[in-house]
């Protein structure tokens, strides 16, 4: 008790340090935390390197935990779904802005939630249900294809070079079968980044898109339209019938150089490695708004519907995650979790179980813009 006392004391500290058993204030403060903006309201210090010290105790062992059922370590906190909990640590990597562009669960409505910078989709197309809904989840948005060629779910606008996706998706028909197809075929792209030039490039836009043709098979592929060389083809469709997560790692390429980035990770696994030539002389703009699911041409009967749950888009690849191994790459199941506070020294998230049957046995994995990762076992 007396070293969770400690730690609740420490953790209200901002410049502190631990002399002779007592506290007094210590000559540096600590380094501020980024947050979200200047109507996120006044942000908690991060403790410094004698706060995190203290915690530790003289011979630099474990973290004191922070209370019975905690984590013990460098994690503060109880480390359970939708509890906030802390990370310490040294020379995280740097994020300009410690939440995401977006995050939404559909847990309240059909918006994105409070915990991003973006609270409103640029468009949305759907509703709201618990018929189908990802391990985890009490709620999901769905389309009908066969009653709207709209793209589903909400679609989002961004600035910047680069993107990161993490998304769940169900579909309850499989595309391979001609019952579904429109006269045409199944054309579906099941993700799409535009540039919105208008006028001064004729209303060709350019873009990237990951899509299926029914009639062909159901094989998808990658193309840069108006500017690509080449079109990269992937694996199989996924399994209708069941929940997927995916996650998309775009960042943009020079001009009339093929060095564009868009990475696609299915299940933990990674589906394709390659660059896209995404900008040309004609068509220099980067690309800044991404739909979801889009079948265009026609279907057959319905409905034919697309189930998305558990967005989250930010415009950097520095991001936290808990997943099912020590590393990413011997990952299989993988969960975002949404920063609220970021510093050098401390990160604070909202935890996420998700998929994860227990947390038991996991690992966070703080994970930078370059693919660097620091593991925390939980």
């Amino acid at each position: 008790m007396q070293g969770t006392r400690s730690l609740r004391r420490l953790a209200s500290l901002s410049t502190t340090c631990l002399v002779a058993g007592l506290w007094a204030a210590c000559s540096e403060p600590s380094p501020p935390l980024v947050d979200a903006g200047g109507d996120a309201g006044v942000v908690a210090p991060v403790a410094d390197a004698g706060e995190r010290d203290a915690a530790r105790g003289d011979d630099g062992g474990s973290e004191v935990p922070s209370d019975a059922g905690s984590s013990a370590g460098p994690i503060l906190g109880t480390v359970a779904d939708g509890e906030e909990i802390r990370i310490l640590g040294r020379e995280f990597p740097e994020r300009e802005h410690a939440r995401p562009l977006l995050w939404a669960d559909f847990e309240e409505g059909t918006e994105p939630t409070a915990f991003g910078r973006l609270t409103e989709w640029a468009s949305f197309n759907g509703e709201r249900t618990d018929a189908e809904r990802a391990p985890g989840s009490a709620h999901a948005i769905r389309l009908d294809h066969a009653a709207s060629s709209d793209a589903a779910g909400g679609s989002v606008s961004f600035e910047g070079d680069r993107l990161y996706i993490f998304i769940k998706r169900f579909y309850d028909t499989d595309i391979t079968d001609p019952g579904s197809w429109g006269s045409r075929g199944f054309n579906h792209k099941t993700i799409r980044l535009w540039n919105r030039c208008g006028s001064e490039c004729g209303y060709r836009q350019n873009n990237i898109y990951f899509g299926y043709q029914g009639s062909e098979g159901g094989n998808p592929r990658v193309v840069a339209e108006y500017t690509g060389e080449r079109t990269v083809w992937d694996g199989p469709a996924p399994t209708a019938g069941e929940w997927t997560q995916e996650e998309w790692l775009y960042r943009a390429g020079d001009v009339d150089a093929m060095n564009g980035t868009f990475d696609h990770v299915r299940g933990g696994v990674p589906q394709w490695e390659g660059r896209f030539r995404m900008r040309t002389s004609e068509y220099p703009g980067r690309y800044d708004r991404v739909f979801f699911d889009q079948v265009s041409n026609g279907t057959g009967p319905g409905p034919i519907y697309t189930y998305h749950d558990d967005v989250y888009v930010d415009t950097t690849w520095t991001r936290v995650m808990i997943t099912d191994a020590p590393t990413l790459a011997g990952s299989r199941v993988r969960e975002i979790q949404i920063p609220l506070e970021w510093s050098a020294t401390e990160i604070r998230v909202l935890v996420r179980q998700g998929a994860h049957d227990t947390l038991d046995g996991r690992y966070l994995l703080v994970i930078g813009e370059d693919g660097s990762e620091q593991s925390f076992p939980l």
